[in-house]
């Protein structure tokens, strides 16, 4: 038996067998729900800035700097981007990075303080400070020892049962914008938008939902609850119509 989930320009087809077959063999390892916990977390909006590779991973350093120390500081995610642009290797005019320059960032560079170096519109706009000695060195205190790529949506939520944060990036649609408190349609029919980054920080086996830290601010009046967002299991198996690859793009669990 076979459903069928319309996208623009393609038809994505699911077995219903090997669905049902994936979601117990995540039951049969994996607690019914899981993640971080509930803790009080920033919640950063970064507008029209092109740095969510970067806020992703800040956010996913303030929670693991949370679980070693019981201390919530917020970091930089405009250094890391900033940062980044030394190692994506994409070329300068064009915006944005990748989650895997900024996991190569935290481990070299590391990360330094949001406050120190504070993620808007006017630093973005500038180059790295030539007078930036500082903040490198209080970057430096900062790095990660370990990170763990995930491919696939099972990985995610093995990392996420083990309390360890995932920042990954997604090809995201309109769809994303008509979420109702936060919780993101189970099919994708909007018009692509492109790829962002998140931080994914629970999930909910029996809801089939992954809890995820956005960068979009608080808003009452916007698609998220809160700052947060719940993604359905369905949109980490859908491929993009128009590279034909998985609408997950890549995905890092820090621990």
């Amino acid at each position: 038996m076979t459903t069928f989930s319309i996208v623009p320009g393609a038809v994505v087809t699911e077995n219903i067998e090997q669905h049902e077959q994936k979601q117990q063999q995540y039951r049969s390892i994996l607690p019914e729900q899981g993640g971080i916990g509930d803790l009080a977390l920033p919640v950063v909006h970064q507008g029209t800035l092109p740095i969510c590779t970067g806020v992703a991973a800040a956010n996913a350093r303030m929670i693991l700097q949370y679980q070693q120390t019981g201390q919530l500081i917020p970091f930089s995610g405009l250094f890391i981007y900033k940062m980044n642009r030394l190692f994506d290797g994409l070329p300068r005019e064009q915006k944005g990075s990748t989650l895997e320059a900024s996991m190569q960032t935290l481990s070299c560079k590391g990360v330094c303080l949001e406050r120190l170096y504070p993620s808007n519109q006017y630093n973005c706009q500038k180059p790295f400070p030539a007078n930036g000695k500082h903040l490198l060195q209080n970057a430096l205190a900062y790095r990660i020892l370990q990170y763990q790529r995930c491919d696939t949506l099972s990985e995610i939520l093995f990392q996420l049962s083990n309390q360890h944060p995932v920042a990954f990036s997604m090809i995201i649609s309109t769809d994303f914008y008509q979420a109702q408190r936060g919780i993101v349609p189970a099919k994708r029919q909007g018009e692509r938008i492109g790829g962002h980054s998140m931080v994914a920080v629970g999930y909910d086996l029996k809801r089939e939902l992954v809890k995820v830290l956005q960068s979009w601010g608080r808003s009452k009046h916007g698609p998220t609850a809160d700052g947060y967002m719940y993604i359905p299991f369905s949109w980490f198996d859908m491929t993009d119509p128009l590279t034909e690859h998985s609408l997950l793009i890549e995905a890092f669990a820090l621990s």
